[in-house]
């Protein structure tokens, strides 16, 4: 279904934040009125062609295009401050050509924005995609970046790979260009911001493994990495038994001495290459001329395996079949085109079209006498070998993949299948290799048709399906690119090849025949068919969110007493002052001294101070151990006697060591000893999984669960905020108590450690402030929220501070202060539409003690409705909350799989949970999602 152009007013509505209304609003009505339609939409893709070829008044088609920029721009987010660079202008089978152009802020590249201008022969604007930021997700500028490279950005380079790679510390590391990033180039979230950011790619000497890495240009946090090498992830922990050497090169005696492996290398390669020049009219996989380089018997750290980069393919002895070096070379070729990157849906696609690649050339070769691979598929056992990859190869004794039915080899046809991957980074770079899957399949089945999802896609054949598959290669995907945006890229790539005479498949190194094959409107019926049933365009079943849930209940959501009073509150601002720091090595002679501290350096800008504890890269587990703890202890803190239910809150943000490393907190009564805060004691955020056991780790609170790890899919922490239940955890009315925070480290690595800030103690009562409050209420409007309230009866009130807390922010800050009356009013005019905000008083007397009144809520106009669920972690009961607009919930595994449907009265439920498995779950309720532990 087509949709006028008015939807992209909703994706780049953001932009008015950054532009004048009036600038974007012409803009958009102009495309309105030259007949734009849209074609896809997500948040960060955009994607759209013109009913009729748009002529604009221009000499070439370079003119065509600047102008086109410079008069639609606004609509696309291209401001002063966002312009686009030219990267290429490539031309197409279709005879149309497409300019594709970088998004740069301060001449500084953005990281995945980039977009695609299509034009006719004549200049003639066709159509636009891209993936484009607004401007509202850019962090403010920083200084411009020097040259230099001081030695301990490139150490920090390296050390981001230590977890996966012990040995990167001795790796090469060069710096590129700077560039605009963030930690998830693939989604738009307000607290995830565009970053500047210094680029350098840290190399394995032997090159096999390579990898770019991007810190934060101004404190060198980790922001963004990901791998420049591809690999076919079968490793059998075999050794490598052959050495490197150059044995052959242009113009020396084929076969002459060399072994079937060297053979059969030169063989592919060749293949390859004609087949990407003579009917792709590619020349090599630089479109330069290349030299195309290939190592057997290649020493690489993870054999039987193979690798590509650069220029060269490496492949370990008996991993070298004319599918399996295609492939390889394909991610080259793929990578000189757009750069696609290997992570993720990304790599997903990556790692498919290099299957694909590979695939065709042995079906067209037939040289490997393969059995029946010009036999239907049936089944996995049919005794067909077409569509599997690596099923010649010496080193395992099994296939690699199966693009017909992916399931053979526990791969997914579509997101709904069991074996859809949702692992993080560390996991085969987000599952590219099974993820796959669907790409791989979405091309079997246009080649030789089939039955998926209810949908019977009829087969167009290998020709128009790797010409449809190349085109959207070469013309349309970017670095970013996801399967949303890809299955929009084959269906548009369909519309292009239309009534195109198309070069035949050929591997010889010979002028391509014109192929009898054509696009026509059926076939795009079936593209649109196969994209369909493979779910490409369906939403991804993976969630992914920080380790801290950024949805705090209030700290009474579920006591007796609802006003949450606090009686003890440190944030830092004075230094340590009464707590004390303490450090307890296992080995003091090898102890690299590593104290809790305050620091005005808290993450992600927090303003402020806070308390840190550094968990570094110390001690090499060797002959230098690091092993041991730094406390911070509280000062005493006396419970009120007359009240019973006391609560803790603080906020933290944490990058700690996976599995080794962790946090933890303790709390002793009475000048006793101190007890750990179980799991089951935090009421919001607790700990993360278990350290390794005492087997496997020097870690003196070895084996206990910890906050440990970061984000998802990160090597950084986001600011959360926990709660734990104080009298749970033993605490009694009357009490003088002390609370501890321990960082626990292992003998060796780290890191970068733990952040608190904002600690509050209080309790529960029925009554919250010394005044008698009539009301207190938050109403929204479009750009400001209302705030009233009354008292009926006051004692030395000196007035109240306004503190608020906004959506994804953990803290409260305090907005105005109101002095004494009965009536009260206060506007907060510091607002965003369609947002949520957290209000309360700080009530304070006359004397400079201060209580907290309840919290109230109120949302901006067009907000969507909110959620949250507690206690978390639960054991028994889970409370959920939501928008009253809301019917349904619905809770995940970490597989994505639904195991309660949860029906909502009034956006209330309560949950027995009790039956479920412990480990971690996701609550949805329509696009808002919340992280449970069990």
């Amino acid at each position: 279904m087509k949709h006028i152009f008015f939807l992209l007013l909703l994706l780049c509505g953001g932009s008015t934040f950054a532009q004048p209304e009036s600038k974007v609003a012409n803009a958009r009505k102009a495309l309105v009125a030259a007949n734009a339609v849209w074609q896809s939409e997500t948040p960060r893709y955009a994607s759209l062609r013109f009913e009729n070829p748009l002529a604009l008044p221009a000499a070439d088609r370079a003119a065509a295009a600047d102008l086109f920029l410079d008069t639609y721009g606004p609509a696309f987010n291209l401001t002063d401050t966002l312009q686009p660079r030219l990267l290429r202008e490539t031309k197409g089978v279709d005879g149309r050509f497409y300019r594709r152009y970088q998004v740069v802020r301060n001449e500084v590249p953005v990281l995945g924005a980039e977009f695609t201008v299509e034009l006719s022969a004549g200049g003639a604007i066709r159509g636009f995609s891209g993936t484009l930021p607004s401007s509202t997700f850019l962090a403010p500028a920083a200084a411009p970046i020097g040259h230099s490279t001081p030695v301990n950005f490139s150490d920090f380079a390296r050390a981001t790979l230590l977890a996966e790679h012990p040995q990167a510390m001795q790796w090469t590391v060069h710096e590129e260009n700077a560039a605009w990033t963030r930690q998830n180039p693939w989604k738009n979230q307000p607290r995830d911001a565009f970053r500047l950011t210094r680029a350098f790619r840290v190399s394995e000497p032997a090159g096999s493994h390579e990898e770019m890495v991007y810190l934060d240009a101004g404190s060198g946090r980790l922001v963004f990495r990901h791998t420049l090498t591809c690999s076919l992830n079968r490793s059998l922990f075999h050794r490598n038994t052959a050495s490197y050497n150059i044995v052959w090169q242009e113009g020396d005696p084929f076969p002459g001495s060399l072994n079937d492996e060297d053979q059969e290398m030169l063989l592919a390669t060749a293949e390859t290459y004609n087949l990407f020049a003579r009917t792709f009219s590619r020349n090599s996989y630089d479109d330069e001329n290349g030299k195309m380089q290939g190592v057997t018997n290649a020493l690489l750290f993870n054999c039987p395996n193979a690798s590509a980069g650069g220029d060269v393919v490496r492949h370990c002895t008996g991993v070298v079949a004319d599918d399996v070096v295609a492939h390889e070379w394909s991610h080259n070729y793929t990578n000189s085109m757009n750069g696609l990157l290997y992570a993720y849906e990304s790599g997903a696609i990556n790692e498919a079209i290099a299957d694909i690649f590979g695939e065709c050339v042995d079906l067209l070769n037939g040289r490997d006498n393969d059995a029946g691979t010009h036999l239907a598929r049936t089944g996995c056992n049919d005794g067909s070998s077409r569509w599997l990859i690596g099923e010649d190869i010496t080193a395992v004794d099994t296939a690699l993949r199966d693009l017909w039915l992916p399931e053979c080899k526990n791969d997914p046809s579509d997101k709904e299948s069991d074996n859809y991957s949702c692992e993080g980074a560390t996991e085969d770079y987000g599952g590219v290799h099974t993820n796959s899957g669907l790409v791989n399949r979405a091309f079997t089945l246009l080649t030789d048709g089939g039955i998926l999802n209810g949908d019977t896609i009829r087969a167009i054949g290998m020709t128009r399906a790797l010409h449809l598959f190349q085109h959207a290669n070469a013309n349309y995907v970017t670095r970013v690119t996801d399967f949303f945006a890809f299955g929009d890229m084959l269906i548009r790539s369909a519309e292009d090849l239309i009534d195109v005479p198309l070069p035949e498949l050929t591997l010889l190194d010979l002028p391509a025949m014109t192929s009898p094959d054509v696009f026509t409107r059926d076939e795009v019926r079936e593209v649109i068919k196969a994209v369909r049933a493979t779910q490409l365009q369906e939403e991804r079943p993976c969630i992914e969110l920080p380790t801290l849930l950024q949805n705090p209940p209030e700290p009474c959501a579920i006591a007796i007493g609802g006003y949450f009073s606090a009686v003890f509150h440190e944030g830092w601002e004075r230094g340590l002052a009464a707590w004390d720091t303490t450090e307890r090595p296992t080995n003091a002679a090898t102890w690299d001294p590593k104290p809790w501290r305050t620091t005005v350096s808290l993450p992600d800008g927090r303003p402020g101070a806070g308390a840190f504890a550094p968990n570094p890269r110390a001690g090499n587990c060797r002959d230098d151990f690091d092993n041991g703890r730094a406390d911070l202890t509280s000062p005493v803190i006396s419970l009120p006697v007359e009240e019973t239910e006391f609560v803790l809150t603080f906020d933290h943000y944490y990058a700690i060591q996976k599995d080794y490393d962790g946090g933890f907190l303790f709390m002793s009564r009475n000048g006793g000893g101190f007890l750990l805060i179980q799991n089951q004691h935090f009421l919001y955020n607790g700990y993360d999984g278990q350290l390794q056991s005492i087997i496997n780790n020097d870690n003196p609170l070895a084996g206990r669960r910890a906050f440990n790890g970061a984000d998802l899919n990160s090597t950084s922490g986001t600011w959360g905020q926990s709660i734990v239940d104080l009298t749970a955890a033993g605490a009694e009315p009357g009490d003088d108590i002390r609370l501890r925070w321990t960082m626990s480290h292992d003998g060796c690595d780290g890191w970068l450690g733990w952040f608190l800030d904002d600690v509050h103690v209080g309790f529960c009562g029925l009554t919250a402030l010394p005044v008698d409050l009539l009301h207190f209420t938050a109403r929204g409007g479009k750009d400001r929220v209302d705030l009233s309230w009354a008292t009926t009866e006051e004692q030395n009130n000196a007035g109240f501070y306004v503190e608020r807390r906004a959506e994804g922010e953990t803290g409260f800050r305090e907005l105005g202060f109101v002095a004494q009356g009965q009536e009260y009013t206060f506007a907060d005019q510091e607002v965003l539409p369609g947002k949520t905000y957290v209000y309360r008083l700080r009530q304070t007397d006359t004397d400079g003690s201060y209580t907290c009144s309840r919290l109230v809520s109120a949302r901006t106009q067009d907000a969507e409705k909110g959620l949250s669920a507690w206690p978390n972690p639960v054991r028994n009961v889970l409370y959920v909350r939501a928008g009253t607009t809301a019917e349904t919930a619905s809770l995940y595994d970490v597989k994505g799989r639904v195991v309660r449907k949860i029906a909502l009265n009034n956006g209330f439920a309560e949950v027995d949970v009790i039956t479920l498995k412990q480990g971690v779950y996701f609550l949805r309720v329509g696009d808002l999602v919340d992280k449970i532990i069990r």
